[in-house]
């Protein structure tokens, strides 16, 4: 589980920053920021960016879990209504 701080656009990526707060793959109290790749439509990927940022702004707890396939590694984030999956373009953990 973790706590979503903000989620923001920056240029072609969406950034997201979280306080990881236990029960996953990172130990409790880790911060991580996210640099992911938004969908290609760019509908879909307005839809992901203001779920999101819909999330941070509330301070939601949400699930953060990494899937790693071939040589691409997925973020989805849920908050047990709806998750989001997208693909990690730079993953930053302090």
């Amino acid at each position: 589980m973790a706590q979503l701080l903000f989620a923001e656009t920056d240029g072609d990526v969406v950034v997201i920053d979280a306080v990881v707060l236990g029960g996953g793959q990172l130990a409790a109290g880790t911060p991580v920021t996210l640099r992911l790749l938004p969908p290609e439509s760019p509908l879909i990927a307005e839809l992901v960016r203001s779920r999101l940022a819909t999330w941070a702004r509330a301070g939601e707890v949400v699930a953060l879990e990494f899937r790693r396939r071939s040589q691409i590694t997925t973020a989805v984030v849920s908050d047990g209504r709806s998750a989001v999956s997208l693909d990690v373009r730079t993953p930053m953990v302090a």
